[in-house]
């Protein structure tokens, strides 16, 4: 049991590339040092919901691809949000700190399997 989010489910990420932990873990790595994460921001500084709602789907499948939990379920918020007239007020704000704990979750997995 956790004491927090799961960032990083390393287990599930590793069968999902055939039980090969060096390919997952260069997938993980290329995904942290990627662009993927700015494209959202941009969106969300935009004010553009469809745009907001698109990037966080998107974010929302590379986030579950990988094995990805707390981003994955805060991408999944922000897609219903982004409908909603209200409630993205704080959003760029928590998912800098989502991705922050998940990239330093997902750097302490690279150094012990990379």
């Amino acid at each position: 049991m956790t004491d927090g989010p799961l960032y990083v489910d390393f287990p599930d990420g590793v069968k999902r590339v055939m039980n090969r932990p060096a390919t997952y873990v260069r997938l993980l790595a290329k995904f942290m040092d990627g662009p993927e994460i700015d494209r959202l921001e941009a969106a969300l500084a935009s004010g553009d919901r469809e745009r907001i709602r698109d990037e966080a789907h998107r974010m929302k499948g590379l986030a579950a691809n990988l094995s990805l939990p707390a981003l994955r379920d805060f991408c999944a918020g922000l897609e219903t949000l982004a409908g909603n007239e209200t409630g993205l007020d704080d959003a760029a704000g928590m998912l800098r700190a989502v991705f922050a704990a998940t990239v330093h979750e997902a750097d302490r997995i690279i150094a012990e399997n990379g």
